[in-house]
This record gives structure tokens, C-alpha cells and sequence, in this order.
């Protein structure tokens, strides 16, 4: 029991260890997809706080907790530790997600399109667009803001 404990709380601190990503890293799910980008200008730029949870750390955290604990349901006591597990794990995973979300910088972005149509973008706490800059917004998951190059 305590073996399966801690390889949860391993998991899940290993999870948690991931940096704040910069606006030059690309999520590795984005390679080779094609993305919509539409040229735009800044109009608005604001420092922000993160706030607030998704539920998703300690959702992702009692469904592995119960995967590692119990892995299989023959008996009560199998059952138990699952329960246990996902309990753990929960807890686990909402303190990472804590971590990682709650509180930390970030610079909201209002930008325009060229046919005035505006749209709000939330990125890390670097901002590397000043009011005015000539940007594409690539519409995919996440949305993401670059330079635009041909302007």
C-alpha cells in the first residue's frame, strides 16, 4: 500500500515539474498540424493573475490513483486500496494543478483583426508584443500568438 502511495505521489509530483511554457516553445501535439492564422494588431495589453481551478489535477489524480492502488477488483481489500488510491490521488493532483495554475502572471492580449473582429488571449507573464504589433493569432489548442512576418 504504501509503495503504490508513493509511486502516486511520484507521478504526480513528476507532472507537476513542468516549466511555464515561453512563447517560442510549441506543445508537442502541435507538430504537424495545420493551424488557421489570421493577421491582427495589439490593442490591449494588461498584466493578470491565473486564478481559479479546472478540476482537471484532481480528476486525471483519483483516476490514476485508482489505476496504480487497485489494479484489479477480485476482493474488498483490492477495492479499498482503489478507493484509497484515488483518494490520494485527487488530493495529489488538485495541489499540482494548484501549483501550476493558481496565482501565477500572465499579460492578457486584446487583439484586432483586420476585419475588426476582437479577440482576448491569455499567455505567460513574458510579454513579447507591445501595443500596436503586427501579430498572427493561430487558432488552435492552445490559441497562441506570434510575430506576423509579412507586415
Amino acid at each position: 500500500m504504501i509503495k503504490n502511495i508513493s509511486a502516486i505521489v511520484m507521478l504526480f509530483a513528476l507532472a507537476g515539474c513542468q516549466s511555464t511554457k515561453s512563447p517560442s516553445t510549441v506543445d508537442a501535439s502541435a507538430y504537424g498540424k495545420l493551424n488557421h492564422a489570421m493577421p491582427a494588431r495589439v490593442i490591449s495589453v494588461r498584466s493578470v493573475e491565473v486564478a481559479g481551478k479546472t478540476a482537471e489535477g484532481a480528476t486525471v489524480g483519483a483516476i490514476a490513483g485508482a489505476a496504480i492502488a487497485g489494479k484489479s477488483a477480485s476482493n474488498g481489500r483490492d477495492i479499498k486500496r482503489g478507493v484509497v488510491g484515488a483518494l490520494v490521488g485527487a488530493l495529489v493532483g488538485a495541489g499540482i494543478e494548484k501549483a501550476v495554475t493558481d496565482g501565477g502572471p500572465a499579460v492578457e492580449y486584446v487583439v484586432q483583426t483586420d476585419n475588426k473582429m476582437l479577440y482576448t488571449l491569455v499567455l505567460s507573464s513574458t510579454p513579447p508584443f507591445a501595443l500596436g504589433d503586427k501579430v498572427l493569432v493561430v487558432q488552435g489548442n492552445p490559441a497562441s500568438l506570434i510575430p506576423d512576418p509579412s507586415r
